[in-house]
């Protein structure tokens, strides 16, 4: 939601604080106000999650103190609200979240891989520390034929519990090695199939660099290279005079390299200084190079994958192997010192 919400915020910051002043009928830069508070607070909750996860790692019992709870608390809450606010007020700009994901589907797929090959990592020592305790317990039951049925039971749990963790992780590992296969983004075609650059409207002129539907700001858009101009006529009724607004503003890089990439023939923005400056769009790649990161990718998790559940295999093996070589020396030493007496 934070990320949604710093996404479409950078990209639409004159519009989010004209709704805002439409509600409140005061003009401040709420857009920074958010950015700042989405990026903190993104911030402060991926460094707890990490931090706790750390403390879980290492056995470590986690305790929160009162501080933490109260802005835990405090981010579910903005996190409610924000969400109220996106699905009454702005309803229609859900359509980035789509938008951004034909673009960075690829990238989100690749991220995604290296995930998994990092949660492999605790995965195989519990599934490797679970087969021990499976094993061990198999050799204690030998001794101990009376309580035979009771430990098969546990040790049917233990398999449970080997297959409960373990499959998931396998099946959610081959469904986004195949994900490709169903991946559509605009940004991957050949290079003789890119459509030429979309031309640019100046939404109310050149805000940027100078005050909107001003002469000036229409000046500048004109200096920068604007194919067109938009300004805007205030009327009291627009539904009264059969006006409908429908107009989309493009103004972070990504956004525009999408638009170049779907063949769209013009934009409206507010960023024209810093969109003239693309001279090819961000995240373009052919299929065939597409291709062959994605097999690289797969190849190379799955290696590592393999790598690191023989590791903690291995470790556990030495283990229970310790683990018998002591119990047989105690059993030799007791055995001893029973015919001593």
């Amino acid at each position: 939601i934070l990320l949604f919400i710093w996404i479409e915020t950078s990209n639409e910051y004159f519009n989010f604080d004209w709704v805002v002043y439409l509600g409140t009928g005061q003009w401040i830069f709420w857009s920074i106000f958010v950015l700042s508070l989405a990026g903190i607070l993104t911030a402060y909750s991926s460094l707890l999650l990490l931090l706790g996860f750390l403390l879980l790692w290492e056995g470590i019992e986690l305790y929160l103190h009162w501080c933490h709870k109260i802005l835990i608390l405090l981010v579910i809450l903005l996190c409610i609200l924000f969400m109220f606010i996106l699905c009454k007020f702005w309803s229609e700009r859900w359509l980035v979240a789509g938008l951004s994901l034909q673009i960075f589907a690829p990238y989100v797929h690749l991220c995604s891989v290296t995930l998994m090959v990092i949660l492999s990592w605790p995965l195989a020592f519990y599934v490797a520390h679970l087969e021990r305790e499976v094993r061990m317990r198999r050799h204690r039951m030998t001794r101990s034929e009376k309580k035979r049925l009771k430990r098969c039971n546990i040790l049917t749990r233990l398999r449970g519990l080997q297959v409960a963790v373990g499959l998931p992780f396998l099946l959610i590992l081959l469904c986004l090695y195949l994900m490709p296969l169903g991946i559509y983004s605009p940004c991957i075609q050949e290079k003789e199939d890119l459509g030429p650059k979309p031309a640019f409207f100046g939404h109310r002129g050149a805000p940027m660099v100078g005050p909107e539907n001003t002469m000036m700001s229409f000046e500048k858009a004109i200096e920068q290279g604007a194919y067109g101009l938009e300004t805007d006529i205030y009327l009291r009724d627009y539904k009264a005079a059969n006006i409908k607004i429908n107009l989309y503003i493009v103004n972070e890089p990504w956004l525009f390299s999408l638009a170049w990439c779907s063949r769209i023939n013009s934009v409206t923005t507010d960023n024209i200084p810093l969109l003239s400056q693309i001279n090819h769009p961000y995240f373009f790649m052919t299929p065939r190079f597409y291709m062959f990161m994605w097999l690289l990718m797969d190849i190379v998790s799955a290696i590592f994958i393999f790598a690191i559940f023989c590791f903690h295999w291995r470790r556990e093996i030495k283990k229970e192997k310790l683990f018998k070589a002591s119990a047989i020396l105690t059993d030799t030493n007791s055995t001893s010192q029973s015919e001593k007496q």
